[in-house]
């Protein structure tokens, strides 16, 4: 409806107008106040303060009203079109929106969003997203800048300020958070979730990345997985795992596997390590080949390699140390250089530090040895006490437990060769035997308690102990000693001494 005049008198006078616009191309709405402060329109009273309430009030008449509507219907109200043309808003003169029709086009909110695209099925909301696209198709950007630089990539998803912002034509990439995967430009099939995850990433590929700052310096490398703040933050590497905060954060190469809190965090050239654990390799930095598994195993490692720690603080303090095998909570705990020693037991080997090719089986064997060397141990607290004792070999528990510094003796029984501390190259068989501190050179056969052994000393004399014992000559035809002590007989074999 044309409206050209509105005046509540038949006499208008230019000095009583108040102010006039123009409302469309041959709509003009005349404004005059009097001392009744109305405007007259299709007979209706409106009452009005100034031109702005007097065009609200006609609004409804004549279009949408900036200041809000009120009596609208959702079935028969709307902004937008009635023929098959896309909806398009401007800021400033400038693209800032497109809607379509079309189940080929795109969608774009924003200011300068989607400005250059020709590519089909994007979505783009946020401030200069997409902003370059040509005929990259299916892609995703939400947020200020989101996939700007995107000219021909396809499918990827980028959401928050800066995701992807530099991808050319990275493909099907998932980035999630500000300025995740922010300097991607060719690499594909990443996905980065945080802030600043996997922002240095340019071509690598195939890269998993969750958490702040995850992957955040990768320039190439492909097939990383990180997740947890800060992990694998420096990597320019490829085929690495890091789950955890900070896990594998200063490592630079490949092949790494670490899962929990700080595991390989300065590690930096030490390739194929497994870490499993809170702490686990921590400071290691060259070492290479390393498995740890438990609460801050191997955890002072530095370049030791080939080494293996599983149960909690096992090879904990090791830090050059090679080749060594911990196995149960405490093993190997000091041992700091010492190569070659295997310790399978809880506190087995525990304050080992420098000994080498040591073997120990059983919880707390060789617990106290230090710089012992060559030693094997099986047995619960077998060479228990063993601090510099070398070539020794206790099988059974509590063997040779006393030994300290003794070195080439071999006990085998339970708790057998008590009381010896310094003596060597004694062979002792049989449990409970009990011998002086000091004994050396001995063979010692024993049962039961000890009380009953048959006992050859460095001079060669055997001398039995015990009740019930006797000995038979050897005969021509067997050529052997009979000894019979309690209910037990043992045959030694005759030879001519020369």
């Amino acid at each position: 409806m044309a409206i050209q005049t509105i005046f509540n008198t038949k006499h208008l006078h230019l000095s009583d107008l108040v102010a006039s616009t123009m409302l469309s191309d041959d709509v003009f709405v005349f404004c005059r106040r009097n001392a009744l402060n109305e405007v007259k329109y299709d007979n209706t009273i409106i009452e009005f303060t100034n031109l702005a309430a007097a065009i609200n009030a006609l609004a409804p008449a004549l279009g949408w009203n900036l200041l809000g509507n009120a009596g609208t219907s959702s079935i028969t109200n709307f902004i937008g079109t009635t023929d098959n043309v896309p909806l398009n808003f401007r800021v400033n003169n400038n693209k800032a929106g497109t809607i379509s029709s079309s189940s080929t086009s795109s969608t774009f909110f924003g200011y300068n969003a989607g400005s250059v695209t020709t590519g089909i099925q994007n979505t783009a909301f946020g401030y200069e997203s997409l902003l370059v696209n040509t005929l990259g198709l299916n892609n995703i950007a939400l947020g200020t800048k989101a996939l700007t630089r995107n000219t021909t990539g396809i499918s990827n998803t980028a959401i928050g300020t800066f995701s992807m912002f530099y991808n050319i034509s990275g493909n099907v990439n998932t980035a999630i958070g500000e300025s995740a995967s922010q300097n991607n430009t060719t690499g594909s099939n990443n996905v980065s979730v945080g802030k600043n995850a996997l922002f240095s990433n340019t071509t690598g590929n195939e890269n998993i990345s969750i958490g702040s700052s995850a992957l955040s310096s990768n320039l190439t490398g492909s097939y990383n997985i990180a997740i947890g703040h800060n992990s694998l933050q420096v990597n320019l590497s490829s085929s690495n795992t890091a789950i955890g905060h900070s896990s594998q954060q200063r490592s630079t190469v490949g092949f790494n596997t670490s899962v929990g809190f700080s595991t390989l965090k300065f590690n930096t050239t030490g390739i194929n390590n497994v870490a499993i654990g809170y702490q686990t390799l921590l400071v290691n930095i060259t070492g290479s080949s390393n498995t740890g598994i438990g609460f801050e195993v191997l955890k002072d490692n530095t370049s030791g390699s080939n080494n293996t720690g599983i149960g909690n603080n096992s090879l904990s303090n090791n830090t050059t140390g090679q080749s060594n095998i911990a196995i149960g909570a405490n093993s190997l705990l000091t041992n700091t250089t010492g190569n070659d020693n295997n310790a399978i037991g809880v506190s087995s080997l525990q304050d080992n530090t420098t000994g080498l090719s040591n073997n120990a089986l059983g919880s707390a064997a060789l617990v106290s040895n230090t710089i012992g060397s060559s030693n094997v141990a099986i047995g619960q607290s077998a060479l228990f006490s063993n601090i510099s004792g070398n070539n020794n070999i206790g099988i059974g528990s509590a063997a040779l437990q006393d030994n300290i510094t003794g070195s080439n003796n071999t006990a085998i029984g339970y708790n057998t060769a008590t009381g010896l501390i310094s003596g060597s190259n004694n062979t002792i068989i049989g449990s409970g035997i009990i011998t002086t501190p000091l004994l050396s050179d001995n063979i010692i056969l024993g049962t039961g308690a000890g009380t009953v052994r048959l006992q050859f000393n460095a001079t060669g004399l055997l001398t039995l102990t015990g009740p019930s014992v006797s000995v038979a000559v050897a005969t021509a035809s067997t050529n052997k000693i009979q000894v019979v002590i309690g209910a037990t007989t043992y045959y030694l074999l005759a030879t001519t001494i020369p």
